[in-house]
């Protein structure tokens, strides 16, 4: 019977008996889509977990190689995780890398592909993974001027004695000190970005023979000492005419010979004002003959932007002590060698061989002092004293050049104490204007010098009033101060 001719209810009857039909070839067909959809959807998720190693991989990789402390090559060391990260299938890698004195950037692709179960069936056989990282560690450029009290009361103990030479002396704490500050300062890989230049300073700062015979082109009053005498103008930034400033004459004040005659205090102590130049041994019959001395080759002078940290502790062992304690001398120094001012005198003296040899400084470090707003360079200034700030005193007689035996009265004030403070004080400010940061240290100083140093440090935080037993440990903070703050990246 024709379905036209059946009434509704045999054509319902016989659709529900009918075996005959298409929905097993429609379901087959239907089908292969729902396993790509499906199937696809586990493969993509492979991928995804894939992904997510490799890219973790990568990044710790690339944040390790990136390490200004990693010493092996950034290759190897991304490699290294990604394969603790990866453990099935391969990869491909691409490094880049560059590295400074100061920074280290690298920068990493890395490709792998993971084979499909499901996707293939629609001819996708593989899928790509693609993982980028790059990272950078950068620390800042450092100078530091270390400024050393060499004042005669460095040979006391906390009593104010003399112990004798081998006795607590304040001068034997301060030696190890500062010289574990530049092992810190300047330990391996430091000395490829941070320079220190040292000022030991009495009543005055010696540069040294052949850098002041340059300054001064050989315009000298005498060759015991060479320092100059700044003006009271010349308590600013910038630097002075130095071929115009008068030489300091080579004279005692209160540490004159004869004050000097307990065992062994002679060869500690020399009774000058500003500190001498290496000389000759003196006759017995000249006035500053020292008994045993014999050929002095000691110099109590600035070194200056140097990264040889057995360079500058040599000299810390052979300073010796004079008299005075001329604060804002030193801190002239101290701020003229962080300014940029200076960069042209020190690549005028490179031209020379005498003065490139005196100065001996590296060649990586010829563009500094750099400028004071190099976003790139942190500068410092690190004051250690034992005493309150000094008159800045002169012989009465200008026509002496050299004055011995003088226990004081023969000289006067060029200025006095109140002056030699507000020039400190007028020196500390303007290297904090300029993001200089200033860490000071008081060596069993009197309350007078205690506010002298805590008004010149920058912040409280940055004074360190201390003992014997202490001063190790303020330049211990003090380095790891300044390692904190230099890293930046």
């Amino acid at each position: 019977m024709h379905w036209r001719s059946m009434t509704p209810s045999a054509l319902r009857s016989r659709f529900l008996r009918a075996k005959a039909g298409s929905i097993p070839v429609m379901t087959a067909l239907m089908l292969v889509p729902m396993i790509v959809i499906s199937g696809g959807a586990i493969d993509l998720i492979a991928h995804e977990r894939l992904r997510s190693v490799l890219q973790d991989g990568l990044d710790r990789g690339v944040l390790a190689a990136a390490s200004l402390t990693q010493t092996r090559p950034p290759r190897e060391t991304i490699e290294s995780f990604l394969k603790a990260a990866v453990t099935k299938g391969s990869y491909a890698l691409d490094v880049k890398a560059d590295e400074l004195s100061n920074a280290k950037r690298v920068e990493a692709s890395a490709t792998a592909v993971t084979d499909t179960a499901f996707l293939r069936l629609i001819g996708i056989d593989q899928l790509t993974v693609v993982a980028h990282a790059e990272a950078e560690e950068k620390r800042k450029n450092i100078e530091i001027s270390l400024l050393l009290d060499m004042s005669g009361s460095m040979r006391f103990d906390k009593s104010g004695s003399y112990p004798g030479p081998s006795g607590a002396m304040r001068i034997n704490y301060l030696r190890p000190a500062a010289k574990s500050f530049m092992d810190m300062v300047l330990a391996d890989g430091a000395e490829e970005y941070t320079t220190v230049s040292i000022v030991p300073y009495a009543g005055q700062v010696s540069i040294g023979p052949v850098l002041f015979d340059a300054l001064t082109r050989n315009r000298r009053q005498h060759d015991r000492s060479s320092c100059f005498q700044f003006g009271r103008s010349d308590f600013t930034l910038g630097v002075p005419d130095f071929a115009n400033l008068p030489q300091t004459q080579h004279f005692t004040q209160a540490n004159h010979h004869d004050a000097l005659k307990k065992a062994g205090e002679a060869q500690i102590t020399e009774p000058w004002w500003c500190p001498d130049d290496p000389h000759d041994p003196r006759p017995g019959t000249t006035h500053d003959f020292v008994a045993g001395e014999g050929k002095d080759t000691d110099r109590t002078s600035v070194s200056f932007l140097s990264n040889d940290r057995e360079y500058l502790k040599r000299q810390i062992d052979n300073y010796k002590l004079y008299d005075g304690t001329g604060t804002p001398i030193a801190l002239k120094w101290g701020l003229l060698l962080l300014d940029p001012a200076i960069q042209p005198m020190l690549r005028e003296a490179a031209r020379y061989r005498a003065l490139s040899e005196e100065l001996d400084i590296d060649a990586r470090f010829s563009n500094r002092p750099a400028s004071f707003t190099d976003p790139d360079t942190m500068k410092f200034l690190v004051l250690m004293t034992d005493g309150a700030i000094s008159s800045q005193r002169i012989p009465k007689d200008a026509s002496k050049p050299v004055q011995y035996y003088n226990n004081g009265s023969l000289n006067t004030d060029l200025y006095t104490v109140g002056d030699a403070e507000r020039f400190a004080a007028a020196l500390c400010t303007a290297a904090k204007q300029k993001n200089v940061i200033v860490f000071t240290i008081g060596f069993d100083v009197n309350d007078t010098a205690a506010k002298q140093m805590s008004n010149c440090a920058s912040g409280a935080e940055r004074f360190y009033r201390v003992n014997a037993l202490d001063i190790q440990d303020a330049f211990k903070s003090i380095a790891t101060a300044i390692q904190k703050i230099k890293l930046i990246g």
